[in-house]
């Protein structure tokens, strides 16, 4: 991993000087801030996920650029020790990468940084090193009665060391200006075959929005879901899910 993390640091300030060099319209910046919280009931607990990217262009069409990142996620009742009790990941991640975007919907990136645990975990160190390729992609059309979105990502985690697919499809009606319904799909899949990452979670939810573009959502979703591989747990199951969205492009 070493070596893998001084050829992608090479890589970079290579083309970052290259850019620099050649092209004079280069240098455009852009950032994205998101943060999601919510609540399950199926387990009785709060999930925060935030993260933040910070880019410079590295060609004219704008497709190839470098970015910084920060990451945190965390929950309320995942506890690590001699019996640990895992709901979700806990870590705090910085790191940098390149994104190719050939197309608005459609970019690839990829980074190399360190993430630190933010509880005491036996089974893994802190820092360790967090290589990640991912692709992703997301449209969405909005009209005065309606909508419709969608978003993927396909991608590498070094830090699970697998491959870990999701993605989610929404269709639904805008009943007032600052409030819709909808209909959801989520799906996760992966390439270690784990139970928890194999799940279909079909669903229904309400939100009350500030922006079509950025700002703050609150919402809430009934869903049912079910194991796509042998689990522990009982399948199909229901939850109930109340959340709030923060996004921000500039």
């Amino acid at each position: 991993m070493k070596k893998i993390a001084v050829l992608f640091f090479a890589i970079l300030i290579l083309l970052v000087s290259m850019s620099a060099s050649t092209n004079a319209q280069t240098g455009k910046t852009w950032g994205h801030v998101y943060g999601y919280g919510f609540y399950d009931t199926r387990w009785d607990n709060a999930v925060l996920f935030a993260n933040g990217h910070y880019g410079m262009t590295l060609t004219k069409g704008k497709s190839l650029s470098v970015f910084g990142m920060g990451q945190v996620t965390m929950d309320t009742r995942t506890e690590y020790g001699q019996y640990p009790l895992i709901f979700n990941d806990n870590y705090v991640l910085g790191a940098v990468g390149l994104r190719y975007k050939p197309y608005n919907e459609l970019w690839f990136d990829v980074q190399f940084g360190y993430a630190f645990n933010v509880q005491k975990e036996s089974f893994r160190q802190s820092p360790v090193t967090d290589f990640r390729a991912v692709a992703v992609f997301g449209k969405g059309k909005y009209a005065s009665s309606y909508f419709i979105d969608c978003f993927a990502s396909v991608g590498y985690y070094s830090r699970y060391e697998n491959g870990i697919g999701y993605a989610i499809g929404r269709i639904g009606v805008v009943v007032l200006p600052f409030a819709d319904v909808y209909a959801f799909t989520r799906l996760a899949v992966d390439t270690d075959k784990e139970f928890f990452n194999n799940i279909i979670e079909p669903g229904v939810g309400l939100r009350f929005i500030t922006s079509r573009v950025n700002g703050v959502v609150f919402g809430a979703e009934y869903q049912k879901g079910w194991y796509l591989l042998d689990s522990p747990y009982s399948s199909p199951y229901d939850a109930v899910r109340f959340y709030v969205t923060y996004e921000l492009n500039f």
